[in-house]
């Protein structure tokens, strides 16, 4: 039988994470509850489960690593024997550490981690590369790695150990890189959508041309959603990342990666 309490939670700018956390949820059970991490205010809390919840929890992988704000979120997240599955989503290059990572803070906030994957969505960079993913296939993965999560929860005891999955420890070093910000050309029909939609309230409630760069993530949110294409990224070291994810990854398609605790 599956579970009958299951959680959803995911940080996902660019919305493909939330994509795979809600397929992951479909296989897995009755999804009860779900949380949007991506905006501030919806930070602002804390939360706590137990045993006989069922959590799944998803975030993208910024340069081979999970968002350092969501790796600073943890300290609101509790669980007591709580088992979760647990997904990320990269741009088509590498999730690197990012998984390991995940697994590692959920597990020292008290969760059990079932299972854990790596997915693929569109990069936020650009178009060309995992242009159109998370795709059917993808979502009928997640669906399946929900299901068959779902089925190990219900077997696992409270001593199970832990999954094993691919990344190292120590991780790899956060990149650093000076502060930026998208640009905005006169194409800007002041909508707002690019500040209601920032993750860190980067930009300007009212001249959306004016972005605290320090503030700023790097998700491109605002690039994606913006109506007109007013917003872009200018700045040298991204349109040379973005010129290398092009060359290198274009024409490859990865595959999920998927990884279960032992029975």
């Amino acid at each position: 039988m599956k579970p009958q309490n299951v959680t959803l939670i995911y940080f996902s700018p660019t919305e493909n994470t939330k994509k795979i956390v809600e397929a992951i949820g479909a296989g897995a059970g009755l999804v009860s509850k779900a949380y949007d991490l991506t905006l501030p205010q919806n930070r602002d809390f804390t939360l706590e489960f137990g045993p006989e919840d069922l959590v799944v929890f998803g975030v993208p992988v910024y340069a081979g690593r999970i968002p350092e704000l969501m790796a600073e979120w943890m300290v609101r997240l509790k669980g007591n024997g709580t088992p979760v599955i647990m997904a990320v989503v990269y741009g088509n290059r590498d999730y690197e550490d990012a998984l390991i990572e995940l697994r590692d803070l959920l597990t020292s906030r008290g969760f059990l981690g079932l299972s854990g994957a790596a997915f693929v969505g569109e990069h936020s960079y650009t178009t060309r590369v995992a242009s159109g993913r998370p795709d059917e296939n993808d979502l009928a993965v997640a669906e399946a790695f929900g299901a068959k999560s779902a089925e190990l929860a219900v077997a696992a005891g409270k001593d199970a150990d832990y999954v094993t999955v691919s990344g190292n420890s120590p991780y790899k070093p956060r990149g650093v890189m000076p502060p930026m910000a998208p640009v905005t050309t006169d194409a800007c029909i002041r909508c707002g959508i690019c500040a209601a939609f920032c993750p860190t309230a980067a930009i300007d409630s009212t001249d959306f041309s004016k972005i605290e760069a320090e503030k700023c993530i790097r998700c491109c949110s605002c690039i994606r959603r913006c109506p007109t294409e007013a917003k872009s990224f200018q700045h040298e070291s991204i349109l040379q990342i973005k010129n290398r994810l092009i060359e290198n990854f274009a024409d490859v398609r990865k595959t999920v990666e998927c990884f279960y605790i032992k029975r």
